[in-house]
């Protein structure tokens, strides 16, 4: 038990850090530049939602076909998860340097989505550990 409360706030203190990070980036725009950052992230919000609905969904369909297969489809899943946010992030970063956002913000927005995904790895790591040494 103590290892899901760790994950849980690992993950917490991570979502966390990188919110204050990107909050901090967000104090070097201009008001100009903040409405440059709506138009980066204006089309993908639909698309996002789309492909972490294809994912969740993927993850409960497999968990019912093949529930013998756990810590695989988890493994698949997170890995999933990594690089669609992994992905997002270099798009979302392309965008800001076409569009011309300083590179200070660039730099705050980079860091922010490693904070939050390395503390989702490693949350994601305690669990399967914990799922594993459960079925040992």
């Amino acid at each position: 038990m103590e290892i899901l409360i760790a994950a849980g706030l690992i993950f917490l203190l991570s979502v966390i850090g990188a919110r204050a990070m990107n909050e901090r980036g967000l104090k070097l725009l201009n008001t100009q530049e903040k409405g440059l950052l709506v138009e980066a992230h204006a089309d993908l919000s639909k698309y996002q939602l789309f492909f972490l609905l294809a994912i969740v969904g993927l993850y409960f369909l497999l968990m019912k076909l093949f529930p013998e297969h756990v810590t695989t489809i988890m493994i698949v899943y997170f890995v999933a998860l990594v690089g669609f946010m992994i992905l997002l992030a270099l798009i979302v970063s392309n965008r800001l340097k076409k569009l011309g956002i300083p590179s200070t913000y660039t730099k705050a927005y980079v860091l922010s989505t490693f904070i939050r995904t390395g503390g989702m790895i490693l949350a994601m790591a305690l669990l399967l550990y914990n799922l594993n040494s459960k079925q040992i």
